[in-house]
């Protein structure tokens, strides 16, 4: 990832960010593997909200992700954070 970087980047030492990420030419998949990884969470939402700082710890990232989730799926979100995929 960092060699792919570099390159995006023309060599100039800066931090990667998700606007960067078509000019690698890799699919989405590896970018959410990438944070799946880093962060130690099988949850994609639990490791967005970790990578953004919203929540510090795994633990309270799982429950956010799960509150989401439930949210979510009755349609009846009053709040926090609302992540839109594309």
């Amino acid at each position: 990832m960092a060699l792919i970087f570099d390159e995006v980047h023309g060599g100039e030492l800066r931090e990667s960010s998700l606007a960067d990420w078509p000019h690698t030419g890799l699919p989405w998949i590896v970018f959410w593997l990438k944070e799946l990884l880093q962060w130690g969470t099988l949850d994609p939402v639990a490791a967005y909200l970790l990578n953004r700082q919203y929540e510090v710890t795994r633990f309270e990232a799982n429950k956010a992700a799960e509150d989401y989730t439930y949210c979510i799926s009755r349609r009846n979100f009053r709040g926090g954070i609302h992540i839109r995929v594309q």
